[in-house]
């Protein structure tokens, strides 16, 4: 009998498909499917292209330092000295060039605020410093920048939200690469523990704030997991957590079901691992690991889209209640405005006003206005 791999081999050759360019993901591997038959030659040579390197390519193992994650740090509400003023593409541009340096921002979305931006982490009598664990931002994904400055991008976007009220760290790079790319597996960790255990050396008292989207969100949980007895946890205070999934094997089931021919759609498990040599099919996740590993005395907040076509928003409602298992404050918020898109939920005024809430009310900065309109809202939002 022919193997699911020649077959795959086979229809990725002589196949005509249709469809849509897989939204954060694959992109590269099923671009821009039409009908026409440029799109299906490119898919075909896409298709052969991860089989190739995929199979005999071998994963790529970076060890994540603070000169290799581009670490940013933004701070809003400070005195408007600065003699120098950017815009946040010309800090992602020179992040990625290597040429940054110390400046400042300013954001229309947030007038008479002038944010700070530097390089490194902060360092004194910081109260609350934020770290933001942004998604995935590789060539085959729709970030507006890859691999480097995506973070920066990612945290700017959070600041114009009205999410962030407080220095907030941003970082990316190692694990963006195709052949390093884990999915919130070990080397994603490592990435935010070089982060933190940063954060807390120059920062001791501070009070931390986790924010992550899709990846990153099921980076922060899987992080929690492993450190879930370790006292540097301690100062962690609260997290929130954007269209987290449970894993790549959900991700990739609910990307082929909205975006892959019913006929094709067995195959795309077979692309990711080829495509992704570093991520480890098969693991245990938060929905199987015992209760007790999971850290019961941090405030969680999570976000979803209900229509998300990427983050299948079923995983979201099953991460909140394994997590209620043992935590007391977990809250979980569902957005149903369809205007939204995976990565986008951050946009959701009703979901401004809830994340500011629940700072709020676990003494953490927060916007007042956002935070009373969301406080009526954020008690319904509790899973117990």
């Amino acid at each position: 009998m022919i193997s699911k791999r020649i077959l795959f081999l086979v229809l990725a050759l002589v196949l005509p498909m249709q469809g849509y360019c897989i939204n954060n993901l694959a992109g590269t591997i099923i671009n821009s499917l039409t009908n026409s038959r440029m799109a299906q030659t490119a898919l075909g040579a896409a298709c052969l292209t991860g089989l190739y390197y995929g199979w005999l390519g071998k994963p790529l193992k970076i060890t994540p330092t603070l000169d290799n994650l581009n670490i940013v740090t933004f701070t809003p509400d400070v005195e408007k000295s600065s003699p120098k003023t950017s815009s946040i593409d010309e800090i992602c541009k020179s992040i990625q060039n290597g040429t940054f340096s110390d400046t400042s921002m300013e954001l229309t979305e947030l007038p008479n605020n002038k944010i700070a931006v530097s390089a490194g982490v902060p360092s004194g009598n910081a109260k609350t410093i934020i770290i933001n664990v942004s998604g995935f931002a590789g060539s085959s994904g729709n970030a507006r920048y890859k691999y480097v400055g995506a973070g920066a991008y990612a945290t700017c976007n959070n600041l114009k939200n009205g999410i962030i009220h407080a220095p907030c760290v941003s970082f990316d790079g190692t694990t963006n690469f195709r052949r390093s790319f884990n999915f919130a597996q070990t080397m994603d960790q490592e990435c935010l523990d070089v982060v933190y255990q940063q954060v807390l050396k120059m920062n001791p008292e501070a009070s931390i704030v986790m924010i992550g989207s899709c990846k990153g969100a099921t980076t922060i949980l899987n992080y929690l997991v492993a450190y879930h007895q370790n006292p540097k946890l301690n100062n962690l205070k609260a997290i929130i957590l954007e269209s987290p999934s449970v894993c790549l094997e959900d991700l990739t089931d609910q990307v082929a079901k909205n975006h892959v021919p019913s006929m094709l759609q067995w195959s795309l498990p077979y692309i990711f691992k080829a495509w992704f040599p570093a991520y480890v099919w098969n693991q245990k996740t938060i929905l199987t690991i015992p209760s007790e590993n999971i850290p019961t005395d941090i405030p969680i907040f999570i976000g979803s889209l209900e229509h998300d076509k990427v983050a299948n928003p079923k995983n979201a409602e099953d991460i909140a209640n394994k997590l209620a298992e043992v935590c007391k404050n977990v809250y979980l918020f569902k957005s149903t405005n369809r205007a939204l898109t995976h990565g986008k939920i951050g946009q959701d005024k009703r979901y401004q006003q809830a994340v500011n809430a629940f700072l709020k009310k676990n003494n953490l900065p927060h916007n007042p206005e956002r935070s009373e309109a969301g406080e009526e809202s954020l008690e319904k939002l509790i899973i117990s």
